[in-house]
């Protein structure tokens, strides 16, 4: 087994590498996000909403109404994986 020096682990290549026909969009729920992501969806992208939680009073009705809206679209092309942060207290 040969060992690496300090410099030899610095040399990795961290580059992402994008693939073009998967777009993370951020979806709070609303008028504009959701349009938006049915659009990028039905033109043939992958889409993967990202909702974010700060604590706000309303996010659970919010949240709510854009699964609802996705599970509605029936779009196959939208990969709807709900893992909140800081994790749910309740809802």
């Amino acid at each position: 087994m040969k060992l690496r020096t300090p410099t030899q682990s610095l040399n990795r290549d961290y580059r992402i590498v994008p693939i073009k026909r998967r777009l993370a969009v951020l979806a709070s729920g609303g008028l504009d996000s959701s349009v938006m992501l049915a659009e990028l969806a039905r033109g043939g992208r992958e889409v993967f909403p990202v909702y974010v939680r700060a604590g706000l009073v309303w996010e659970r009705h919010e949240l709510g109404a854009l699964r609802s809206y996705i599970r509605r679209l029936k779009l196959r092309s939208i990969h709807a994986r709900w893992a909140t942060w800081p994790a749910a207290t309740g809802a």
